[in-house]
């Protein structure tokens, strides 16, 4: 299960916020359930979310991701790939390095069909 990412009013234009695993008590201040989000936005949520968590290793990681994608990609690409791992909480949480509240519900490994990080590991092959 991925987090859901909403829109929260602030003096500009609104800043995104995961639903309802860190703003359940600021429900009357979403403006947008289903927003359109900007390669930056997605990447500074992400940063400050590893902040937040006490992952300071990665905080930055995202940025030099979200420019690595940028650059190779575009940015619709690497905005729909920036978007997927900030559903995940960014890369600290889907490494599981998160929250106790997200560890029953977010589990990347599973989902992108990885056994465990410490197993050998290859891409399957023909794609």
């Amino acid at each position: 299960m991925k987090l859901k990412i909403v829109r929260m009013k602030d003096e500009g234009d609104g800043y995104l916020c995961y639903y309802p695993t860190t703003c359940p008590m600021f429900v009357k201040d979403i403006i947008d359930e289903h927003p359109v989000m900007k390669l930056e936005e997605l990447v500074q949520m992400c940063d400050q979310e590893a902040e937040s968590r006490n992952n300071h290793d990665y905080v930055g990681a995202h940025r030099i991701l979200a420019t690595l994608l940028f650059n190779k990609l575009g940015r619709e690409k690497a905005t729909e790939i920036m978007l997927e791992i900030a559903e995940y909480g960014g890369l600290d949480a889907m490494n599981r390095l998160y929250a106790d509240q997200l560890k029953d519900n977010l589990n990347a490994y599973k989902d992108l069909g990885i056994e465990e990080p410490w197993h050998d590991w290859s891409l399957p092959t023909g794609t």
